[in-house]
C-alpha cells in the first residue's frame, strides 16, 4: 500500500499512454501546424489561500506525484508551454519555434 502511495509509482503510473509509440502516433496524426503562427501561453500556480476545495485532492495528488507544489492543478509550472516537452518529433520541433516565449506565471489554478 505504502508503494502505490509513493512518488515514484504515481510518476509511472500518470499519463503513462501518451508516452508509448502508439500513443504519440495517435495524439499527432491529425496535427496540422503551421511555422508561421506564434504561440502563446498562460502558466498558473495554486496558491492555498484560494485553491477550491472541489480541487484540493487532484492538486494535491499532483504536488505528491511531482514533488512539488508550482502547479495550478493540473499542469506543473515548467510543463506549462505551448510544445511537446518529453515528446520530441517534427510537429514540435514547428511548435517550439513558434514560441512567443514562457509566459509570466499567474496566480491561478486549471478549472
Amino acid at each position: 500500500n505504502n508503494f502505490m502511495d509513493s512518488a515514484a509509482f504515481q510518476k509511472g503510473m500518470g499519463g503513462v499512454q501518451s508516452f508509448l509509440p502508439d500513443g504519440c502516433r495517435a495524439f499527432w496524426r491529425e496535427a496540422q501546424h503551421l511555422p508561421h503562427i506564434p504561440t502563446c501561453t498562460m502558466r498558473g500556480v495554486l496558491e492555498d489561500h484560494t485553491l477550491p476545495e472541489s480541487l484540493e485532492m487532484i492538486s494535491h495528488l499532483l504536488t505528491k506525484q511531482s514533488g512539488s507544489s508550482l502547479h495550478d492543478s493540473q499542469v506543473h509550472v515548467y510543463d506549462a508551454v505551448g510544445y511537446p516537452v518529453y515528446c520530441l518529433n517534427r510537429n514540435g520541433r514547428i511548435l517550439k519555434k513558434c514560441a512567443v516565449g514562457d509566459g509570466a506565471i499567474q496566480r491561478t489554478h486549471h478549472w
